[in-house]
């Protein structure tokens, strides 16, 4: 027998495995190819909205921490003394509750107002703390009975600005009045 035809078979065997082994090299970088746009669509597309929403919330950030008008601090405490003086009034418009609950309240509002003129950018939770702390010191002073600030509290400016008499229920009030301003506040941080 000739030595060659059994050499035949065996190169046949390894043409054979090399064709397989570059069929499946070519198999392999062609789902390596199919599966990498696949994963750079996948990984792009939440990012597309990430960089939409970025300006948006910084947007939004910046309108929190934005100062806030001195003009319309002053027109909200306008407005503010015109019905803290209207629910003094003794009007008959008025209703009697509002007329002995209000006033502390909106002294309150007043203090925040104030506090917030003159610090525009400072956080409402704190304007609102500072407000009420001066409100309750105010009532607190109520106990003392000094005679210039007795004299003081005799005259219109000095019974609206320092009250008369401690009552209280005066603190229940002004912490509404703390909430109100705290609530009314456009400005949230």
């Amino acid at each position: 027998m000739d030595p060659k035809p059994s050499a035949r078979p065996g190169q046949a065997q390894q043409a054979q495995q090399a064709q397989q082994a570059q069929q499946a090299q070519q198999t392999q970088q062609t789902q390596q190819a199919q599966q990498a746009p696949q994963t750079q669509q996948t990984q792009q597309a939440p990012q597309a909205p990430q960089t939409q929403q970025a300006p948006q919330t910084q947007q939004t950030q910046r309108a929190q921490q934005a100062p806030r008008s001195r003009a319309r601090i002053v027109a909200a405490l306008a407005v503010t003394i015109a019905l803290g003086l209207a629910s003094r009034s003794g009007s008959p418009l008025v209703p009697a509750w509002v007329a002995r609950n209000s006033g502390d309240a909106l002294w309150t509002v007043a203090v925040y107002c104030g506090l917030a003129f003159l610090r525009p950018a400072a956080g409402r939770t704190a304007l609102a703390a500072t407000a009420l702390a001066v409100s309750f010191a105010v009532e607190a002073s109520q106990t003392l009975d000094w005679a210039w600030l007795v004299n003081v509290r005799r005259t219109l400016p000095g019974r609206l600005l320092l009250g008369q008499g401690w009552q209280t229920l005066d603190l229940a009030r002004y912490a509404a009045g703390a909430v109100l301003a705290w609530g009314l506040d456009r400005r949230r941080s």
